[in-house]
């Protein structure tokens, strides 16, 4: 009998914007994994609007999960996206506690990282997309000590800004969740949040180089640094604490940005992940289907706070 991969989105429902859960159910179920919800909130729309009704269902959490554990339900990957409150991540905590067997307690742990030394971007360790050297990055993670593998998706901000209904106490917080995490996905922003840094909109080698090291104290697994601008180019920057090593992949930048892709993207690697892709091709094939959808979404007359259109799109990310 077949199996089919699950994975558990914990994330907000906003009515409109093509964003969070609205998002995820359509593409991880396209991409053949079966797509269970975890609602932190519900919304009438996301935040980017000027007005939202918001209800934080930080009290309803509990009894809903803990269904799931009197059913002994079980997920083969966790999915984390917009937390309401403080006070959710120490849900969040539990359910990765309960449903991924401890976290992330996998061989890209401190002590690996320690033995691959200060991490430095030389010769040897930026690595591009079209460097003949496999650049070390793990193919999916694996660790068989673990039922389900953790994507943390730290959301949090952007351009330098915190989204407007997070608090202090939530972005601290959040830096113990990341510490759950097999794979860490934030953008900019929400690296720097997360390390401590003030933010900046470009880094130098050495300047990135040093907040990945504080990223990799922080998060035992691998980091994907997402949406970096460069210039006329979007890079995604995979770090594997196991080598030390990076690799860049670069897309040419399609149009300006819109709401709503961090979703999409976070959701193609997860459900990639899960099929059994590396972490690169999961990244490559989240990179080039948002590529896809922003030529799509030229084609319609909406505003950039609507997302991207693709729901056209869908039949390429099925296996």
């Amino acid at each position: 009998m077949k199996h089919q991969k699950k994975l558990a989105v914990i994330n907000d429902l906003s009515g409109y914007g093509r964003c969070s859960l609205t998002v995820a159910l359509p593409v991880v179920s396209a991409m053949g994994v079966q797509c269970c919800p975890v609602p932190t909130s519900i919304l009438s729309n996301h935040t980017g609007y000027p007005e939202y009704f918001f209800d934080d269902y930080t009290k309803k959490l509990p009894a809903y999960i803990g269904k799931w554990k009197e059913l002994g339900f079980s997920f083969d990957g966790i999915l984390t996206g917009f937390l309401g409150s403080a006070g959710q991540i120490e849900v969040v905590e539990d359910f990765i506690r309960h449903f991924a067997a401890g976290g992330a307690k996998s061989g890209m742990g401190h002590a690996s990282h320690a033995a691959a030394g200060s991490v430095r971007p030389s010769a040897s360790s930026a690595v591009h997309e079209n460097s003949p050297k496999p650049a070390g990055i793990p193919d999916t993670t694996q660790n068989p000590t673990q039922r389900a593998k953790v994507i943390i998706d730290p959301i949090m901000g952007d351009h330098g800004r915190i989204y407007s209904t997070l608090t202090p106490e939530l972005c601290d917080r959040m830096k113990v969740l990341a510490s759950r995490a097999d794979i860490l996905t934030p953008n900019l922003t929400e690296a720097c949040i997360l390390a401590g840094v003030p933010y900046q909109p470009h880094f130098s080698r050495r300047g990135l180089a040093a907040l990945f090291d504080r990223l990799a104290a922080l998060c035992p697994g691998c980091i994907v640094l997402t949406g970096m601008d460069a210039g006329a180019y979007l890079e995604n920057i995979i770090f594997d604490p196991e080598t030390g090593e990076y690799l860049t992949l670069r897309k040419k930048r399609i149009a300006a940005e819109r709401c709503g892709t961090g979703d999409v993207f976070s959701s193609v690697v997860a459900a990639g992940i899960l099929q059994g892709m590396s972490l690169t091709a999961a990244v490559k094939k989240a990179a080039s289907f948002i590529c896809l959808c922003l030529k799509e979404t030229a084609g319609y007359d909406i505003s950039a706070s609507d997302g991207v259109v693709f729901e056209p799109l869908l039949k390429y990310l099925i296996p």
